[in-house]
């Protein structure tokens, strides 16, 4: 198989676009990476997932990620080792969630839960969090099949639409910027000047954040912002502080909005659910009727110990690498697994499910 070398493309272009495809089809052998490879703060771990061979730079070097992950870099230039905490460089950089395939959603509804013909909405988010709607914001169960679904208003989330550029006046003389990068949320002090990002929060006396489904501009002033968006979406919330805030899970729910499905069930039904807020399901994939691939995020600074909720059978659960090659199995508990996930880690896993009864679905309805 010939060899492929991360030099030959851009980063966003391939280690991260290649997350998304998990299980992953074509192994990467060799990884040489520039400068600017080294300012991602997941990087390590971003390599770790594809388990290459051989992983090149100008410097031998031994680099540790945020998470803990470290890797081993090579180079023929030094024999002296260096050691180094990604990133090298600290610099906000813009990156966008990618929406999950509601395909892959529809083909979970069908051929778990009793779909009847009709119509009902479809509620994507693994969370009892606020989400969208035909530009309104609404609120369901986590991964709730409904004919109806409630229209809410909160005076801390403010929908915009169609404001393409905006002033925020904030008066913080130096407020605290956490701005979403690849997989991680990274701390600014003091920042001016400018900065490309899908989501970011300002902290002071008070915590203003933002998230777009398109790539935001941001110029940041002392005590103002200026915000051109280049999404058709902006969603303002205010609160206490970024974890509060849910930036990142805002950002999910924007993107993978509700939608509806050729479906009807005796009963309102969660599909799936995901405890807690901190862990995103990155992607999803279901092949063959009974495997359920699934990449899981922690966007806490925080270890967790994390629980995935499906209407079916896990037979057995699989910790896996990037193409889908089992590495530990885990316990499962008839329709749910329970695993830790280290500080921002990122966890591949493989489930085989089953369907199970009618008569059971409905009386796990809600």
């Amino acid at each position: 198989m010939k060899k492929r070398h991360l030099a030959d493309f851009m980063l966003s272009n391939y280690l991260i676009e290649r997350i998304y495809e998990f299980p992953v089809k074509q192994r990467l052998e060799e990884i040489r990476l520039e400068d600017k490879d080294l300012n991602v703060e997941q990087i390590p771990q971003i390599i770790h997932l594809f388990h290459p061979n051989k992983i090149s730079w100008k410097l031998p070097l031994v680099l540790e990620g945020p998470d803990g992950t470290q890797i081993n870099i090579e180079s023929s230039s030094s024999s002296n080792v260096f050691y180094g905490r990604a990133p090298i460089n600290k610099n906000p950089i813009g990156w966008m969630l990618k929406k999950n395939n509601q395909e892959v959603f529809k083909n979970l509804l069908q051929h778990l839960l009793p779909c009847k013909e009709g119509s009902s909405y479809f509620n994507p988010s693994p969370w009892n969090l606020y989400s969208f709607l035909d530009d309104k914001l609404v609120r369901s169960e986590p991964g709730y099949v409904s004919q109806k679904i409630n229209e809410v208003s909160n005076e801390n989330i403010a929908l915009i639409l169609d404001n393409k550029t905006l002033t925020i006046t904030h008066n913080f003389l130096n407020p605290k910027l956490y701005i979403i990068n690849p997989f991680y949320i990274q701390e600014f002090d003091n920042f001016e000047g400018k900065f490309t990002s899908s989501g970011f929060s300002v902290e002071l006396q008070e915590t203003i954040s933002f998230v777009s489904d398109g790539l935001m501009e941001v110029e940041v002033k002392k005590g103002e912002m200026i915000i051109h968006n280049k999404g058709s979406r902006l969603v303002k919330i205010k609160g206490e502080n970024w974890k509060e805030n849910k930036i990142l899970q805002f950002l999910w729910n924007l993107i993978n909005e509700v939608f509806t499905v050729d479906c009807t069930i005796e009963k309102p039904i969660s599909l799936y659910e995901i405890i807690p807020y901190s862990v995103i399901p990155i992607t999803i994939n279901f092949v063959e009727d009974k495997l359920l691939y699934i990449i899981l995020f922690n966007a806490s600074d925080s270890p967790v110990f994390a629980t995935f909720r499906i209407a079916a059978k896990i037979e057995k659960a699989f910790i896996t690498d990037i193409y889908g090659s089992e590495i530990e199995q885990i316990l499962s508990e008839f329709d749910r697994i329970k695993i830790p996930m280290k500080r921002w880690g990122i966890l591949p896993l493989k489930l085989e499910i089953l369907k199970i009864p009618e008569r059971l679905i409905l009386r796990r309805a809600l």
